[in-house]
């Protein structure tokens, strides 16, 4: 997943700042700043797709976001768009059409900020999951948002005082306030809500909410199998269609062993092989016996042994510019770092029940949390 910043202030752009604090010089980005203090803009990997920054001179709507959608071709002959178009060209043209109504017909990760020169107002949104971050400043006059905390703390002159209840939650891996930081004036747009800002407010739009507890459908337990199956299959499916050398995790549970199983059996039609990624050196037999099953699949282990716990937390502090413990376990950037030397442009991975994660082969596009709520 790619990186997203947008800027409403008067005077000099930060924008630049923010861009630089999400990726390194010469890092595909678009920009666009306006002589209305509004700024927006986005940064993704060289020959990436999944960004886009489009203006429509008609409506007054600047959008800049990005998107990796489940329902790419419902929504494609929706708005009659030819079969090449991006997923951010059609999440897009999605809130061209609907706007604010177009948030529910997203479906997959994604975030976006649009701004209307002529009704000056602003939209900023995230994907139900919450897998695409926003953390976000509001002050009089003034509003920043952006991928990563540290792209909006290069505002000029903004506090960095801690928020000490959720410093305590976080490192005593206490569930913290959906919408809180490890900083007092930083904030986090929850998943499954928007931003609407106006010259008189900023309101915060909760658009959906994920419901556990809906009843399933009449229908037998093999009934529910198959529809599953089919669901999982999409969903990972979904996520390696568009990126170049996928790869996957393995932790030895069920989670991780079926988002394998799932791409492995996607891209052998293709003669592609899949690489996964394992740091559990007491399980490698059994995750050598998941891949007698799948001709394309090759298990690779990564040493984490020499990652304490303290060194892994100051690395990803530095990388995501939040200290919230539970979301840095120290084999991760070990493992990230194997895979991005191998060229790998997306991780598939089994934590959140089965959920799988875009990662666009960048420990700084790493989302700084994994939980679902």
């Amino acid at each position: 997943m790619t990186s997203l910043c947008a800027v409403l202030t008067a005077g000099p752009s930060p924008l630049s700042a923010m861009l630089y604090a999400l990726a390194p010089p010469g890092t595909s980005s678009g920009q666009h700043i306006g002589l209305d203090g509004v700024s927006l803009g986005y940064v993704q990997e060289v020959g990436g797709r999944s960004s886009g920054l489009w203006t429509d001179p008609a409506s007054g709507w600047t959008w800049a976001g990005n998107a990796r959608l489940d329902n790419r071709e419902e929504l494609r002959e929706t708005l009659h768009l030819p079969a090449g178009v991006s997923d951010a060209a059609l999440a897009y043209h999605a809130f061209l059409r609907f706007e604010t109504k177009a948030l529910t017909r997203i479906q997959g990760d994604w975030q976006f900020a649009a701004w209307n020169a002529r009704e000056r107002k602003m939209v900023v949104a995230r994907d139900p999951f919450g897998t695409a971050e926003l953390y976000y400043h509001q002050s009089p006059g003034r509003f920043a948002c952006a991928s990563l905390i540290n792209a909006v703390l290069t505002l000029p002159e903004l506090s960095r005082e801690p928020h000490w209840e959720h410093l305590v939650l976080s490192l005593s891996h206490l569930p913290c306030a959906v919408d809180s930081t490890a900083y007092r004036y930083v904030r986090r747009l929850a998943p499954g809500h928007a931003l609407l800002l106006t010259a008189e407010s900023c309101q915060v739009l909760a658009y959906a909410k994920i419901d556990s507890h809906v009843p399933l459908a009449r229908g037998s337990a093999d009934d529910h199998q198959i529809l599953f199956e089919a669901s999982f299959r999409q969903a990972v499916e979904s996520r390696i269609r568009s990126v170049l050398r996928p790869a996957t995790t393995l932790s030895g549970g069920f989670n991780s062993a079926a988002v394998t199983a799932t791409a492995a059996r996607l891209l052998y039609p293709a003669g592609e092989n899949l690489v996964a990624f394992t740091v559990a050196p007491t399980l490698t037999p059994r995750l050598h016996s998941l891949a007698k099953w799948h001709a394309n699949l090759n298990v690779r282990l990564v040493s984490a042994s020499s990652q304490c716990p303290v060194a892994a937390w100051h690395a990803a502090v530095s990388i995501t510019g939040s200290p919230d413990c539970h979301s840095h376990p120290p084999w991760q950037l070990p493992l990230l770092a194997e895979a991005q030397a191998l060229g790998h442009s997306a991780l598939l991975i089994g934590q959140g029940g089965g959920a799988t994660l875009s990662w666009s082969a960048r420990p700084t596009d790493l989302p700084a949390r994994f939980d679902r709520k």
